[in-house]
């Protein structure tokens, strides 16, 4: 269900940027604002439960076997999307807003 959510804001605030950028509008800032907004405080809400819980879970039931797997394919998908570009996309985009 978060995630569902995660991606509204996601899409709303896609959405209400693009809209910003052709006609700017007081409404359009709050749009802009309310989505932003929104994600900020599911994602933290959504970490917070990560870390207390999913983490907390996995490091007491999870085979060290298992845990290094895990590991070995996170290190993997983080170098791809680097590789991939994509982390410097985000940078690049939010330096040219500042």
């Amino acid at each position: 269900m978060e995630h569902d959510f995660g991606r509204f804001h996601i899409g709303e605030l896609e959405n209400a940027v693009k809209q910003y950028a052709s006609v700017p509008t007081t409404e359009g800032k709050l749009d802009i604002v309310t989505h932003a907004s929104g994600y900020v405080d599911l994602l933290q809400r959504h970490i917070e439960k990560e870390d207390t819980v999913c983490y907390t879970y996995a490091l007491r039931t999870l085979s060290e076997e298992c845990k290094a797997q895990i590991d070995e394919q996170t290190r993997a998908f983080e170098k791809k999307a680097e590789q991939d570009g994509i982390q410097e996309k985000y940078i690049t985009w939010l330096e040219k807003r500042r």
